[in-house]
């Protein structure tokens, strides 16, 4: 923004002004938009600022539109007054654009830091005025006056109506990368990796892993087994109370249908389960006695499968123990 400006350019500045009322006045509002932002670019006034942002929200222009209001009642306050009679109807032609937008009030703990949204300019911290963005996601990003500092990055989503508080804190940044230098330089030097094998020698970790298979394959199938019993002994007591028979429907031929389906599905899980950890047991003791031994010394993983069987339970029990 010119500090200074010239009498040819304020005379062209009021020419657009006095122009886009006009087309105002006749509801050519893109026109008006067109002469205002002309003039705008030229000086920089309260009246210039608080016309275009009329025209835009006219436009459906509203995050541009509450730029622009916003602008021009700070600036129009600082020289006329608070209660300045045409600030009125700015603010509320605030309100309405800022309805259809989402605003973040953006604190930073640095000065001059210049601020970008989605890789646009906007400013430098700290802003006077909240940043009006679009309804969906956005980038801001805080870029340090010393380039050798990292750019703070901050994403946020708003939605219309929004009024959002969001900080930047690069003494914190700061602190973390010191902290993390000193880190750096305190920590002592990792081990050198073993060749002794240990916990991490495929030898060792495959049984354990197919161990492990085989418990849980284990465990859903007692559980199934449980389900299926319960289910079971759920079927009789509903054939008791049909009395043998279903030939009408009733809530009790209901009930013997939906617990002997509930048996069903149980079991076949259940069998499914037992076939699984029956396999990974036998893959698991497959590995160990199978699997080369290394050369060097290395911890080893001894597991014992054990099938079970009875009345009440199928399986298999897996024990183990590393030396």
């Amino acid at each position: 923004m010119p500090v200074h400006i010239g009498e040819a350019e304020r005379d062209q500045a009021r020419h657009l002004y006095d122009e886009a009322i006009q087309y105002g006045k006749r509801g050519e509002y893109r026109k008006a938009k067109a002469s205002l932002s002309a003039a705008w670019a030229l000086l920089k006034s309260w009246e210039i600022a608080v016309n275009l942002g009329s025209a835009e929200i006219r436009l459906g222009l509203y995050r541009d539109a509450a730029e622009h209001l916003a602008w021009g009642i700070r600036d129009a306050a600082s020289k006329e007054g608070d209660n300045y009679a045409p600030l009125v109807k700015a603010k509320t032609l605030l309100t309405e654009a800022a309805a259809h937008v989402g605003q973040v009030t953006l604190l930073a703990d640095e000065p001059g830091a210049s601020i970008f949204v989605d890789e646009d300019v906007v400013g430098k911290s700290p802003l006077v005025d909240p940043l009006y963005l679009d309804p969906g996601a956005h980038v801001i990003t805080a870029r340090p006056s010393n380039a050798d500092r990292a750019s703070l990055k901050l994403e946020v989503r708003v939605q219309p109506g929004d009024a959002l508080e969001r900080y930047l804190r690069f003494a914190a940044t700061r602190a973390s990368a010191g902290m993390a230098r000193e880190s750096a330089e305190a920590a002592p030097a990792p081990p050198a990796a073993s060749h002794d094998g240990g916990l991490l020698e495929p030898r060792a970790v495959v049984p354990i892993a197919l161990g492990g298979l085989t418990a849980i394959s284990g465990g859903l199938a007692l559980a199934f087994t449980i389900k299926g019993s319960a289910a079971s002994a759920s079927a009789t007591d509903w054939a008791l109370r049909t009395g043998g028979n279903c030939d009408v429907p009733t809530s009790a031929c209901s009930g013997l249908a939906d617990a002997r389906e509930r048996r069903n599905d149980a079991n076949r899980i259940a069998n499914v389960a037992w076939v699984g950890a029956g396999m990974f047991g036998v893959a698991t003791l497959a590995t160990l006695l199978l699997w080369p031994k290394s050369s060097s010394s290395m911890n080893t993983a001894k597991l014992r499968v054990t099938p079970g069987a009875g009345d009440d339970m199928r399986g298999v029990l897996v024990t183990g123990a590393f030396e």
